[in-house]
């Protein structure tokens, strides 16, 4: 389990890539800032590393699964049995919809991770003391 201490704020941009988090397990925060909001930031950066897409495809599939049922009972009636066409078919939909909402997942994971690791960036960045301001040069 690789698990990575950040420091300083310049290094939340190890994060940013795919690339640069394969193998990351998990972040701690190490940042200057009051606790609450560093353990937050540390949660939801954590959450991001781990998500799949899965919880997003689940509910594709539910939904669509309820969608082709209730299409079944409308157009063939209750007693109707299933073909095996009509089966065929729902079984590639309900994969298509499992991959698509997969994808979406992930893509929205991605997004959700990116603006927290530039949330916090900025934040952090507003927490390191300015050598400018204190007077030196």
């Amino acid at each position: 389990m690789s698990v990575v201490v950040i420091r300083q704020p310049d290094e939340l941009e190890l994060l940013r890539r795919r690339r640069g988090r394969r193998g990351i397990q998990r972040v701690i925060l190490e940042l200057p800032g009051p606790p609450a909001e560093i353990r937050s930031a540390e949660r939801r950066i954590n959450a991001g590393l781990h998500a799949c897409g899965c919880g997003v495809g689940a509910v594709f599939v539910l939904v669509g699964a309820a969608a082709l049922a209730a299409h079944h009972l409308v157009m063939q009636g209750t007693t109707a049995p299933l073909r095996m066409a009509d089966a065929v078919q729902a079984a590639g939909i309900l994969m298509a919809l499992a991959l698509a909402g997969k994808i979406l997942g992930i893509t929205f994971a991605e997004w959700r991770l990116r603006a927290a690791l530039w949330q916090i960036r900025g934040w952090a960045w507003e927490q390191v003391p300015n050598p400018r301001s204190s007077g030196m040069h």
